[in-house]
């Protein structure tokens, strides 16, 4: 609406060239910054569906496994993307004493802190 009464300003005359040229190029740059901001928007809105959807799967897994009375390899495999086991600094010959890191990185979620 506005562009168009910009338009019709400067076809009567009200509106000097330079004058509407520079809103042209300022509505011209407001529309390509607005056109990437959606494009990231879309980009940020996918990666949150597919985040939810990971975690939906993990859920189902979950819930598929509520009530056990042992840990057997087969869920492992299905709930347990990898684990990390890291260097405990100044281990030697004697362990007793000393904890060390471990990181359970579960599908679709990761590590959970």
């Amino acid at each position: 609406m506005k562009l168009k009464r910009t338009y019709e300003d400067n076809m009567s005359g009200k509106l000097p060239d330079h004058i509407f040229t520079m809103f042209i190029a300022d509505y011209d740059t407001e529309r390509a910054t607005l056109k990437a901001n959606i494009a990231e928007m879309e980009k940020a809105l996918e990666k949150v569906r597919d985040t939810k959807a990971d975690i939906d799967r993990f859920a189902a897994l979950i819930r598929k496994y509520t009530s056990f009375e042992k840990l057997d390899r087969f869920m492992l495999h299905e709930l347990i993307d990898r684990i990390t086991i890291y260097e405990t600094p100044g281990m030697g010959r004697c362990r007793k004493g000393k904890e060390k890191r471990i990181t359970i990185y579960y599908k679709f979620v990761g590590a959970i802190q």
